[in-house]
């Protein structure tokens, strides 16, 4: 429903939407990667820009920072050297200091801190002097206060924060810039100055002794950045490690916490300060409150861990002015030229679809199949229309013909023979193909019908045989003849043999035949063949079916009534269940044996092998009952000779049990007789020795 509207409009209307419509994308295509284009390159040159200046500001600060950060190196380096030559002399490191700030205008004061006791250990004699606090400890500071230089102690410097100072260099034994912090000269009248401090450690023999610093104000960085004035209408601003804005267009902001952290970059700016990074980034400029190019240069301060960085920030708004309006430039000339290229196109249309007219009246006749040679168009240019034209010619042309082909066919006439000019032709090849389809249904049927005959007789075959092994089981020779005779006949063949394993001497196998059909073998006349001798034997150690077209004149003649003659196939298939093999079929015939019948016998190969496997599994279970039944008449009859025997024993242990039981009794008496005869004897010994005595 929603084309209904651009379906009824006509072709020449039709052509002018899409194309003007196409151009009109296009153009808006255009204009718009053009945009994002100028844009991209735009932001990408700002970037550019303010990054190579937020470099050279970069290098200003960082030679700033670095000339301080080479005196306090150099003091540090010169105290030092002069405790190891024990050269320890407080007023001469005074005067080195107070020469340092007269020579250094930019410095605010040039500190040093010893621990107690450690500069030449003699803070017991400096109590209350200048340049020590009231232990004596070492902790002199020279300060620029306008034009005059005053000796004073340095404070605070014990306190966690404000004495970072010289607490940080004391812990990590490290270059230090400590945070930027407000120094008052007078706290009472205001006058103070932002400042950071660059701070050496005074290491003696390994050992932390003390600090050495200068501070350093920072307005002359804050007068060079004010005269900061890009390209672009940008600003400059300078933040510590800690995200402190050390300089900034907006002096409100001077010294205080960074609101850059704040936008939506701020945790990767944040990481490349304190990493000391570059980074650029679009994104909303806190002062401005408006988008913004942002690139931040890192500052690497001598060997401090603590980077600054100096970033410019260029401001959206003016850089896209020139952008804009070359861009409301291009828009006009496109408009311009759209309606030149409409004019343009409105009389190619109308060209075109006038042509397109005359071939939609010819097309017309076509379709209502009264078409008559007046239809035909004249070709009078070589475009792309003159070929449409003639196409059209064409096409009534082989309708014609197309047409009187229809009419043959539709007649019964399938031997037509008719060639198109156009050998593409739809049509024509849809008629060619309904002939070819009508002669090859017929074809179909008739090989369907063979198959269907081919399979009833495979069925029917397997059935019989199978009826034949189950209704004859007596005589297994019997049973493979009845098989051989049945199979030979069913498949209407000449001539058939099948071959036995004889397995019963270990050392002698071989394969015996024990049916045959219509044969005579001229070679093997023997009624026994051995296990790769000959087709059988290479049948039968192979495993595998053997079929041969070409035989040789001496291998096999088939006998009948005419005469000898040698087949022209012969089809030797192993009898296997399992790849255990029990004989071999050999079949030979006048005719090549087709792939069914191949198929059918090999069915019938699985049959007799299956039966003669069952014979003899028959054959050898009746065997082992016949030998069982004779064993258990013999273990019968050595068991009642067992029993027999076991009886006699049984008496000889009862006779012997009585003998030994006299004997045991006989041997009781002798011993009684025996201790009779003991006793006496010693009364009459007795008596004699008595009697000797008297």
């Amino acid at each position: 429903m929603k084309f209904n509207f651009f379906r009824r409009l006509k072709l020449q209307t039709k052509m002018l939407f899409v194309i003007i419509t196409t151009v009109l994308v296009v153009y808006a295509s255009v204009i718009v990667y053009m945009t994002i284009r100028l844009r991209t390159l735009k932001v990408k040159n700002a970037s550019d820009y303010a990054l190579a200046e937020a470099k050279q500001h970069a290098n200003f600060c960082k030679l700033e920072f670095e000339n301080a950060l080479s005196t306090a190196r150099t003091l540090a380096a010169t105290i030092e050297g002069s405790m190891k030559a024990n050269k320890k002399d407080r007023q001469v490191l005074q005067e080195q200091l107070l020469q340092i700030l007269l020579k250094n205008t930019d410095f605010v004061s040039v500190w040093t801190i010893f621990e107690p006791n450690h500069f030449d250990s003699l803070d017991y004699k400096f109590a209350n002097t200048y340049g020590c606090d009231k232990n004596g400890r070492f902790v002199s500071t020279w300060l620029r206060y306008k034009d005059s230089l005053k000796l004073t102690v340095c404070e605070n410097y014990d306190v966690p924060g404000t004495g970072n100072y010289y607490m940080i260099p004391k812990r990590t034994g490290e270059e230090v810039i400590t945070e930027p912090y407000l120094f008052y000269f007078n706290k009472l009248k205001g006058e103070q100055t932002l400042i950071t401090s660059l701070c050496i450690p005074i290491l003696f023999q390994k050992r932390f002794v003390g600090v050495v610093g200068i501070n350093i104000s920072l307005e002359k960085i804050q007068t060079e950045n004010d005269k900061i004035v890009t390209a672009y209408s940008g600003y400059g601003k300078l933040i510590s490690h800690g995200g402190f804005e050390a300089a900034n267009f907006q002096k409100s902001r001077i010294g205080k916490f960074t609101d850059e952290y704040n936008t939506g970059y701020s945790k990767t700016l944040q990481d490349s300060i304190e990493s000391g990074t570059e980074f650029r980034a679009v994104e909303k400029s806190v002062e401005y409150n408006q988008e913004a190019i942002k690139a931040f240069v890192p500052i690497t301060i001598g060997n401090t861990t603590s980077p600054w960085s100096f970033g410019i920030i260029i401001p959206m708004p003016k850089l896209m002015y020139e952008a804009n309006v070359n861009l409301i430039i291009i828009v006009f000339a496109g408009i311009l030229s759209l309606l030149m290229i409409a004019y343009v196109i409105y009389l190619s249309v109308r060209f075109i679809t006038s042509r397109i007219g005359k071939v939609t009246h010819t097309l017309t006749h076509i379709a209502s199949g009264k078409f008559t040679e007046s239809d035909f168009l004249i070709i009078d240019t070589e475009d792309e229309l003159a070929e449409m034209d003639n196409a059209c010619n064409t096409m009534m042309k082989n309708i014609a013909k197309m047409t009187a082909y229809a009419k043959q066919i539709g007649a019964g006439n399938l031997n037509v023979d008719f060639q198109f000019e156009n050998i593409d032709n739809e049509m024509g090849r849809t008629l060619f193909e309904m002939h070819k389809s009508l002669k090859k249904a017929s074809e179909d049927e008739q090989k369907h019908n063979e198959m269907e005959r081919q399979q009833s007789w495979f069925d029917s075959g397997v059935a019989k045989f199978s009826e034949l092994v189950r209704l004859q089981t007596s005589d297994q020779n019997e049973l493979i003849y009845e098989i051989l005779h049945l199979l030979v006949k069913y498949v209407d063949i000449n001539q058939g043999a099948i071959f036995i394993l004889n397995d019963d001497v270990q050392d002698d196998i071989y394969l015996e035949i024990v049916a045959s059909h219509a044969y005579n073998r001229r070679k093997y006349l023997e009624q026994k063949i051995h296990f790769g001798e000959g087709l059988i034997g290479t049948c039968a150690v192979e495993k595998k079916i053997i079929y041969l077209t070409k035989i040789p004149d001496d291998y096999i003649q088939i006998t009948s009534g005419l005469g000898h003659a040698v087949p022209k196939a012969i089809f030797i298939v192993p009898l296997k269940i399992d790849d255990e093999i029990y004989g071999v079929l050999e079949l030979a015939s006048f005719e090549e044996f087709t792939a069914f019948q191949r198929q059918f016998i090999e069915k019938i190969a699985e049959i007799i092998a299956s039966t003669i496997s069952n014979g003899r599994v028959h054959i050898k279970t009746q065997m082992l009952l016949n030998q069982s039944h004779e064993k258990s008449e013999m273990l019968a009859a050595q068991e009642e000779e067992m029993r027999q025997n076991l009886e006699e024993l049984m008496a000889i242990q009862e006779a012997a049990a009585r003998k030994e039981a006299e004997l045991n009794k006989y041997l009781k008496q002798f011993k009684q007789q025996e201790e009779e005869y003991k006793n006496r004897i010693s009364r009459l010994e007795i008596e004699l020795n008595y009697l000797k005595s008297k």
